[in-house]
């Protein structure tokens, strides 16, 4: 498409230069849309050949109609782990009426060791992709192995890890202070406790008498 614009102006150019033709953009617009309709009913222009400039089809042409299922191309490399070291790819997908997760568990030289998949019950994408990944954690466990590297595709899921880590952290740092506290009062207790005792026993007998 592109090498059709560049042509018509080049040809509105030389109209200009050796015709003494003004140049005028409308004519070149129109010269292109034209042409470009001629070979897209022609099959010569595909809806592959407007990928990455649709907004610029859609103005030019009016034969254009997008097709949803056109497939995208999309590079994807998977970088292997650290040798003992499992690393563990989930997914979770949510389409009409369906819902499903999945994962698969490699190790360094890229065999499989375990995978999983199953359809859900009516959720959102985020709660797909943290079922996805507790249910690969649990796996994980049953099988004894403790050194994961995850890695998932959703923003939402990261976000949720990090606070569940962060949230482990404030409980940690609560039970740690909770211990000393409840360390000092041991020995309060056996420091003071005893001389407590007596005075309460001192006091019951006096009370009684």
């Amino acid at each position: 498409m592109a090498v059709t614009i560049i042509w018509f102006i080049w040809m509105d150019r030389n109209d200009a230069k050796y015709r003494n033709i003004t140049m005028n953009h409308k004519r070149i617009i129109a010269r292109t849309k034209e042409k470009i309709n001629i070979l897209y009913k022609a099959n010569l222009f595909k809806n592959c050949h407007f990928r990455g400039f649709k907004f610029v089809i859609k103005k030019l042409c009016n034969v254009y109609v997008e097709n949803k299922e056109e497939a995208v191309s999309k590079f994807v490399k998977w970088i292997k782990p650290k040798e003992s070291v499992i690393k563990i790819n989930t997914d979770g997908s949510v389409a009409t009426g369906k819902w499903g997760c999945g994962g698969i568990l490699r190790n360094a030289d890229g065999i499989l060791v375990f995978y999983f998949a199953g359809p859900l019950s009516s959720c959102s994408v985020p709660f797909a992709e943290v079922i996805a990944l507790y249910q690969a954690l649990k796996i994980a466990l049953s099988k004894g192995i403790l050194r994961v590297w995850i890695e998932v595709d959703a923003l939402l899921v990261y976000i949720f890890l990090i606070l569940i880590i962060l949230v482990m952290l404030r409980i940690f740092i609560f039970l740690g202070r909770l211990k000393v506290c409840f360390l000092r009062w041991i020995m309060w207790f056996l420091i003071f406790g005893e001389k407590v005792m007596l005075v309460l026993i001192f006091w019951l007998v006096w009370v009684q008498v």
